[in-house]
C-alpha cells in the first residue's frame, strides 16, 4: 500500500468525529502563514500592475 493512500486513509471527515456538531476551528495555527502568503500575493499584484501589458502576458504565460 502506498504511503498516500495510507495518509489519505488515516484522514477522518468531520461528521466521522465523536464531537462533529461541535465542530470548532481556530486559525491560530496557521494565522503567520496566511499573513505572508497575503503579503506575498500583494507584492506579486503590486509588481504586475507596475509592468507592461505585453512583459505581463509573457510572464504569465512563462509562469
Amino acid at each position: 500500500m502506498s504511503r498516500l493512500k495510507t495518509l489519505i486513509d488515516s484522514i477522518n471527515y468531520n461528521w466521522q468525529q465523536k464531537d462533529w456538531r461541535k465542530f470548532t476551528f481556530s486559525t491560530k495555527d496557521v494565522e503567520e502563514m496566511l499573513y505572508t502568503f497575503t503579503e506575498k500575493a500583494g507584492h506579486q499584484k503590486g509588481l504586475l500592475n507596475a509592468i507592461t501589458k505585453e512583459t505581463k502576458e509573457e510572464t504569465i504565460i512563462e509562469i
